[in-house]
């Protein structure tokens, strides 16, 4: 039996170190090992659509000191990989040198973009059951921020306590879960470090399922239904804006226009529910800025397809060049009509 993918999270309250668990533990008769620190920063990135997180992967880059490496995170355990370059950039595409191969095959031909920045004070340690069963622990201190802005003022309000069963019966990581939970007080974790700090910071995870609070059941009435669908539809449009207004790359105005699309058409199911005056200003402004996301969007569709013919054409290749860049130079204006249009009241 794998025993090392046995895993699970809890949520550390303020105040609660490893080495305060330990001694808890001990007294309830497991055994600790000693306890290693380590200090990092960690810069997770993720395609659009969050390819790697629907499978379970979680990469980064991780610095410890003056020395930055390729992190990878999954099923099958952690690895490692030197990385080359710098920080500071807005987008890799999956090719690039030194992304694990796991990473790269995910993205297939997604981009990869920063998705959130961590500082992180860790503790790790092992722990022997009474049933001789062993286990790791890591507890994290973690200060969370968007890549966009500043590290936050103040203490590490963040953290997470995971525990991974590395050699034993399934049942005794059972036992030792409900103690934490039911005994310690320590409440479940949702997920790991990155969702946990997307979570706190109210940023979205890309390509995650509508949150449980707004999924449809059928015994519902027809407004909360209503409501709901409305909702999913704004929370797509949110976590796609600023990517389009950064332009990283062109899924993100994609898949804003479709949630507005969406949005405009659930309006008009629902004009008996929200009511005709609401839902017809609402349309009307939806209206505008499809129109507006639409222009950019036929423009990038047409590039994208003329690329695809010029390699096709051998001799006559340079005529679709020469149209891809008239495309582009219309792009300019059209783009800078968008970005006005989304940030504007």
């Amino acid at each position: 039996m794998d025993t090392g993918s046995v895993v699970g999270s809890f949520h550390l309250p303020p105040g609660i170190v490893l080495s305060g668990l330990a001694r808890t533990l001990r007294r309830a008769g497991y055994l600790t090992g000693p306890c290693a620190v380590s200090r990092y920063e960690c810069l997770y990135v993720e395609t659009q659509d969050g390819r790697l997180a629907k499978e379970g992967y979680r990469l980064s880059v991780r610095t410890a000191g003056r020395v930055s490496v390729w992190h990878l995170a999954g099923p099958d355990g952690e690895s490692e990989a030197p990385f080359e370059g710098e920080r500071a950039f807005r987008s890799l595409p999956p090719d690039t040198m030194g992304i694990p191969d796991v990473a790269r095959v995910l993205a297939g031909s997604r981009l990869f973009f920063p998705l959130l920045r961590l500082k992180v004070f860790a503790q790790d340690t092992s722990l022997a059951g009474p049933s001789a069963a062993m286990f790791s622990l890591r507890a994290e201190r973690i200060l969370a921020a968007p890549p966009w802005e500043n590290w936050p003022k103040g203490s590490w309000p963040h953290g997470l306590l995971a525990v991974r069963l590395v050699e034993g019966d399934p049942d005794a990581f059972l036992h030792l879960a409900t103690y934490l939970r039911d005994r310690l007080g320590l409440p479940a974790g949702s997920g790991d470090a990155c969702r946990m700090a997307l979570q706190a910071l109210g940023l979205p995870e890309p390509g995650a399922a509508a949150p449980s609070h707004l999924r449809i059941r059928s015994e519902e009435p027809l407004a909360l239904a209503a409501r709901k669908v409305v909702a999913q539809q704004v929370l797509k449009m949110r976590a796609n804006i600023r990517g389009t207004l950064e332009d990283l790359d062109p899924e993100y105005l994609h898949d804003l226009r479709v949630a507005t699309r969406r949005f405009r058409s659930a309006l008009r199911l629902f004009v008996d529910v929200v009511g005709p005056s609401r839902c017809d200003s609402l349309r009307a402004e939806l209206g505008w800025i499809g129109q507006v996301l639409g222009r950019v969007r036929d423009l990038d569709v047409f590039r994208i397809n003329l690329q695809a013919q010029a390699q096709r054409l051998a001799e006559a290749s340079a005529i679709a060049g020469l149209l891809v860049e008239e495309l582009g130079r219309q792009r300019g204006p059209a783009r800078d009509a968008l970005v006005a249009a989304l940030t504007s009241r």
